[in-house]
């Protein structure tokens, strides 16, 4: 259990992965490629790195994963 994480961004429309991406090209998908749109994606807050740490550790035993190495709070399920 890891106490304290939010969700920060969740489902995204084709349009506003569209606005993220222009905004944030190298970082944000493409409009039509990201896990937000079809609601498979969340991007999490975390009150520490313990509690990032911890979401790590025990993502895989809720059927989840965190694909992106340079996005270390994008989840997905696994």
């Amino acid at each position: 259990r890891v106490d304290g994480l939010w969700i920060v961004s969740g489902f995204r429309t084709y349009a506003e992965q569209a606005a993220l991406h222009r905004r944030k090209p190298g970082l944000a998908a493409p409009p039509g490629h990201s896990m937000h749109e079809l609601g498979l994606a969340a991007d999490l807050g975390f009150p520490s790195q313990a509690a990032e740490t911890a979401a790590h550790r025990e993502a895989a035993g809720c059927s989840l994963r965190f694909p992106v190495s340079y996005e270390p709070w994008h989840v997905e399920p696994a």
